[in-house]
């Protein structure tokens, strides 16, 4: 059973590291292995070497023996030679076959030899040397003598040569023992070598398996729980998690798709709550839309009543108008009546009784004056709350009434000036009445108070011309009375086509809360296929 704690450290470590472990371990023994295999290929190579340096020796060997026969072949033709000419290349030969002998006995002692391969030469070369003194002294010597030569080759030369045979032979065989152990040697290394290397091989193998195995399992697991726990989230639980340990990249990415899935569940926590929010707020606006709705027509029914009202205005600035012009034809009469009687004041005695007529028909210019002013003075007032109403009217349309509030207020102006001048105007005729009837007493005095007549034309002129400006005014004020009532209906049916804009806007706005209605819903039944 494994170690908790290697697992615990295997487990903390990076994906690279776990796959660079087992690489190791398979490596090392790897490594190891093909170190042994090198050093016993070191040693089989020196082997190799060795058996080729045998098979040098053996062939050294060989020359030795062609020299040591050559040198026995050009002894015997130096005791076969006939002349003189034939012993002495005989001689040569001899001498030449003893100096190759002496090199190739030289040469073989170059080479790495054992103890018996040293023991063997050292007995040939002994043993070498005193055949070439036989020869020199004993051999040689009996060319020519049959009978001694007969005896020296049976005897001393056969048993030299039997010694020298038994020498190369033994060197032979020495060698070959020797090479022979080499390739024993290097076969034993051989076989122990494949052992090794099979062995090592195989435990290697193991070894990298289990490591393996064990990495990957540390590996595959976690990842296929990812796996499985992305399967879940794909088929829409979001409370699916990973429960992997460690440190390492799998773990990691098992927080960060543990970290994913509650994002990616708060996120369909909150589509949902605002999927309920709005369908709440498309409900709250299609309710409102309809109070829009109902407010628009009720705007539109009183923008219709503001408009006949605006016509009613209208109507009555134009009666004002025709007043103001009928005052104004009074006025100027009044004038050439106060001119005539500037004219006559001088015959005032004589002209009583028309100054009386003239005097009684200005009592009723300024009566009808009166009635002028009272008509216009309800007309003002009339005009002054229809313009209040107005006001009220354009606060209650908003932002699209204030046009229309600002033209109600001019006109309000315009009435209440219009009331202050009929005051003034009433006051004139005030005085004019009560000059008239001062006039009337002063007709039955006249003689007396002719000057004082002469200054009352006088008063009456001066009145008359501020009875004219302020006609004048009046009839200014009208028309301007007449501009604002006609501004009052144009702003009036602006109002009218707001009201048409906002009941449509509000039908729109009906269209607009269903479609959120309906993509709320959409939207609730797509998120409710997620557990979270």
């Amino acid at each position: 059973m494994a170690d908790p704690g290697v697992l615990r450290v295997l487990t903390d470590r990076r994906v690279g590291t776990k796959i660079m472990i087992a690489v190791a371990v398979i490596a090392t023994f790897s490594v190891a292995d093909g170190l042994y295999a090198l050093t016993s290929l070191d040693r089989t190579n020196d082997q190799v070497k060795t058996v080729y340096g045998h098979s040098l020796e053996l062939n050294t060997i060989g020359e030795l023996r062609s020299a040591v026969n050559r040198t026995w072949l050009a002894a015997d033709d130096y005791l076969l030679a006939a002349t003189d000419a034939e012993r002495a290349s005989a001689a040569t030969a001899l001498k030449t076959a003893e100096d190759q002998v002496a090199q190739t006995t030289a040469q073989y002692r170059t080479f790495p030899i054992g103890a018996g391969e040293t023991a063997a030469i050292t007995s040939f070369q002994t043993k070498w040397a005193g055949y070439l003194s036989f020869v020199q002294d004993r051999l040689l010597p009996a060319a020519g003598d049959t009978q001694r030569l007969n005896a020296v080759r049976s005897g001393e030369q056969a048993t030299q040569l039997t010694a020298l045979r038994a020498d190369m032979s033994t060197l032979s065989e020495e060698t070959v023992a020797s090479a022979a152990a080499q390739e024993a040697s290097a076969e034993t290394l051989y076989h122990s070598t494949r052992l090794w290397v099979l062995g090592v091989l195989l435990v290697s193998a193991v070894i990298g398996l289990v490591v393996a195995a064990g990495i990957a399992r540390l590996i595959v697991g976690p990842l296929a729980r990812c796996v499985r726990t992305l399967t879940s989230i794909g088929e829409g639980d979001l409370t699916a998690r990973v429960e992997v340990t460690g440190r390492d990249e799998i773990a990691q990415l098992a927080g960060t798709l543990n970290h994913t899935a509650q994002a990616m569940a708060d996120l369909v926590g909150k589509v949902t709550g605002s999927s309920h929010t709005l369908a709440s707020a498309s409900e709250q606006l299609s309710a409102v839309s309809l109070q829009l709705s109902a407010s628009a027509e009720e705007t539109s029914v009183q923008v219709t009543t503001v408009s006949e009202s605006a016509g009613q205005v209208s109507h009555s600035v134009q009666a004002v108008a025709a007043g103001a012009e009928e005052m104004g034809l009074s006025i100027r009469e009044i004038a050439d009546n106060a001119g005539e009687a500037a004219g006559v004041a001088a015959g005032a005695a004589r002209t009583a009784e028309a100054t009386n007529t003239s005097v009684a028909r200005l009592g009723k210019a300024s009566t009808q004056i009166g009635d002028v002013i009272k008509l216009i003075t309800a007309i003002a007032q009339q005009t002054n709350l229809l313009a209040l109403n107005a006001t009220i009217e354009a606060a209650r349309a908003g932002e699209m009434g204030k046009g229309f509030a600002v033209v109600a207020s001019e006109v309000k102006d315009l009435a209440q000036e219009t009331a202050k001048a009929t005051e003034d105007i009433s006051a004139q005729v005030a005085a004019i009445q009560a000059e008239s009837n001062g006039a009337v007493e002063a007709i039955r005095e006249i003689a007396q108070v002719i000057a004082t007549i002469n200054d009352y034309t006088t008063t009456i002129a001066s009145a008359v011309e501020e009875q004219t400006a302020t006609t004048s005014e009046i009839a200014r004020s009208v028309g301007h009375a007449a501009e604002g009532s006609s501004s009052i209906a144009e702003t009036i049916s602006g109002v009218a086509q707001a009201a048409q804009q906002v009941t449509s806007g509000a039908t729109e706005t009906q269209q607009t809360a269903a479609e959120l209605a309906r993509m709320a819903a959409e939207l609730s039944t797509t998120v409710s296929a997620y557990r979270v």
